[in-house]
């Protein structure tokens, strides 16, 4: 094969000098033929499977962001979905008003110093 520059490297076919570039293309033009319809299928699943994916590309698409949902929307979702749920997280919530925001494990974790506290006295006492 005769050199001349990347741009104009040439490749005899036949009796005919043809440029490399077009023959690169022609090959790249039939694999990506051959591969269309695997790659088709695997964006497919990769959709169905992965709903963040999905919803990521739209946002993309559509050149608006799109949020992502946090447990707690999760978990707030789910509690409005269901009426008995709805009344116990409002049973724990008033309960965590009514003790000023501290949560039940604060509230035993105080319980423990308490009676630590108390025990190392006596010891200290006998």
């Amino acid at each position: 094969m005769k050199s001349f520059s990347k741009e104009t490297q040439l490749q005899i076919v036949g009796r005919l000098w043809v440029p490399l570039t077009s023959i690169v293309q022609n090959i790249e033009g039939r694999l990506l033929k051959k591969l269309e319809p695997q790659s088709e299928r695997a964006h497919g699943e990769l959709l169905r499977e992965n709903p963040v994916v999905a919803r990521q590309i739209l946002g993309s698409v559509l050149g608006v962001k799109i949020p992502q949902r946090t447990i707690d929307g999760l978990l707030m979702e789910t509690i409005a979905g269901d009426p008995v749920l709805r009344r116990e997280w409002a049973g724990a919530r008033h309960q965590d008003i009514k003790r000023n925001g501290r949560s039940e494990l604060d509230t035993v974790s105080e319980g423990l110093e308490l009676v630590i506290s108390v025990v190392r006295d006596l010891e200290k006492g006998a």
